[in-house]
């Protein structure tokens, strides 16, 4: 990323797209199993994209809110 916000540059490109179901999932996993999966101290340039990733306004307003709760929901009812 080379001090760029995002993968292809200062704004949100196809492989930011493409990788940013990593963001939302890996604090499902984490919630549900408990578990730490990603260590930000470790990685702090995938943890800033991450950050950066979920403020983008068209990505905040598509992901539900609560993923975990909403997985549990929808999975309850099968």
């Amino acid at each position: 990323m080379k001090g760029n916000k995002f993968y292809g540059g200062e704004t949100l490109g196809l492989v930011d797209v493409m990788l940013g179901w990593i963001s939302l999932w890996l604090g499902v996993i984490e919630e549900a199993a408990a578990v730490q999966v990603f260590d930000p101290e470790k990685f702090p340039v995938i943890a800033k994209w991450i950050q950066d990733f979920l403020q983008v306004s068209a990505v905040k307003e598509s992901l539900p809110q609560g993923a975990f709760a909403w997985i549990l929901c929808e999975f309850s009812q099968l």
